[in-house]
């Protein structure tokens, strides 16, 4: 896939879902051969509470389970919902078009709000999954400049030089003059 890194976008949503489903979130498979039957795991659910008890700890799970353990380990997890992204204002989440939550984005990464970008975990219903690892972090790259200078060079007489914000923790990409 790497070598079209493109093709993808085009399949029906439905045929992408069914493939992006193959690829679970989470800890790759060396990592999780070492703690899956190694460690009890609570997936899908929150810690209640913790306290200190004896030199141990105690939790609390949201499914029920009380228990004393010397170490704990939370995965946060990550689900993509651009309405709860507190950066960006009430008029631009207007704009945009979402599915669950998800952006809807363009073959440029671009989505519904022109110049906001969303790139990573938040691209992959729309590129799949390789466009969440640094393996496609070029062709994303290059995909989301080529969008950016089409729009710059669409400006008249723009020479106004472009600030772009990152946001890491959620995959997002804005592009915006800078004042």
């Amino acid at each position: 896939m790497d070598h079209f890194p493109y093709f993808f976008y085009r399949f029906p949503q439905r045929r992408k879902d069914d493939y992006n489903s193959n690829y679970r979130s989470g800890a790759t498979d060396w990592l999780r051969n070492r703690v899956v039957g190694k460690a009890r795991l609570h997936e899908g659910h929150q810690v209640v509470n913790l306290q200190r008890a004896d030199g141990r700890v105690a939790v609390s799970i949201s499914d029920g389970v009380d228990l004393l353990a010397d170490h704990v380990m939370l995965d946060t997890g990550y689900k993509v919902d651009v309405n709860r992204l507190g950066m960006l204002d009430e008029s631009v989440k207007a704009g945009l078009r979402t599915d669950a939550g998800i952006p809807i984005l363009s073959h440029w990464f671009e989505s519904t709000v022109p110049g906001l970008y969303f790139v990573g975990f938040a691209s992959l219903r729309a590129f799949g999954p390789l466009y969440r690892f640094v393996a496609g972090c070029g062709a994303t790259g290059r995909r989301v400049a080529r969008s950016v200078a089409r729009a710059l060079g669409g400006r008249s007489g723009a020479k106004e030089p472009l600030v772009a914000e990152l946001d890491l923790s959620c995959g997002s990409l804005a592009t915006r003059p800078r004042e």
